[in-house]
């Protein structure tokens, strides 16, 4: 069973203010970014570009189709396209601007994320929903 699945079933049975939300962010719809915007969330995708770090964070990407989509997490040589990860996060939606970049004219654009994410283990003892309580605990959303 995949995190996601389990963080869904559990969220079935009355967890939701406890757990991340499952969201497949590589698919997701902006109105639906929208309605989880600032959520604690959880996703797994297969990273579709080559990571890009700045300073201590790498951006992985989960996706483009004239909406951006990524997770930030700290810096990691390790990720690379074409891995599977799962991470947890706070899901954001920002609209940028149009603006003029290096000469080009870059009309506005959306950009859903996932910020101060964390990537989670790929090792079966990882299921645990106790794992999952203290990851939301580091997220401030259960004391």
């Amino acid at each position: 069973m995949s995190l996601v699945t389990l963080f869904a079933l559990l969220w079935s049975h009355g967890l939701e203010g406890v757990l991340p939300r499952p969201v497949e962010l590589d698919r997701m719809s902006v109105a639906q970014a929208w309605a989880s915007n600032r959520r604690l969330v959880v996703t797994t995708f297969t990273i579709s570009c080559p990571t890009d770090t700045h300073g201590d964070v790498t951006v992985i990407g989960a996706g483009w189709d004239e909406v951006e989509r990524s997770a930030y997490v700290p810096k990691d040589g390790l990720l690379d396209k074409g891995q599977e990860v799962t991470v947890v996060g706070v899901l954001r939606v920002t609209v940028h601007p149009p603006a003029w970049v290096n000469g080009q004219f870059v009309p506005v654009w959306t950009e859903i994320w996932i910020d101060r994410a964390i990537v989670l283990p790929r090792r079966a003892d990882a299921c645990d929903p106790e794992a999952a309580r203290n990851v939301s605990r580091h997220y401030g959303v259960i004391g």
